[in-house]
């Protein structure tokens, strides 16, 4: 018997853990209080602490809010995740990285 999408249940991953460590870091950079980050977001603060903390998986349109609330591109929670087996080819193709005159 098939299982049924409704049953699935998400377990969060590294990624998530990635993306929460990221909007916690920028939170904090800005000094901003998880309190002012949820109101922003328009996110309940018990949801916006769980997706910090990586114990739940944030919704894209969350995420969009959250980033726009903390003044990031949503790639920016991306960014250092993943493989990069040439630290200098991926730091070069970066899109916030300008090219050189006559590359």
């Amino acid at each position: 018997m098939p299982v049924q999408s409704s049953q699935l249940r998400h377990i969060p991953g590294d990624v998530d853990r990635h993306i929460g460590a990221r909007l916690q870091g920028r939170r904090t950079l800005l000094r901003m209080s998880a309190e002012t980050a949820a109101v922003l977001s328009r996110i309940e603060l018990s949801d916006y602490l769980d997706y910090e903390a990586g114990t739940e998986r944030i919704p894209a349109g969350a995420l969009f809010e959250v980033c726009q609330a903390l003044r990031v591109p949503v790639r920016f929670v991306f960014d250092g995740y993943g493989p990069t087996p040439d630290p200098l080819k991926a730091w070069a193709s970066h899109p916030d990285v300008p090219v050189a005159e006559g590359d």
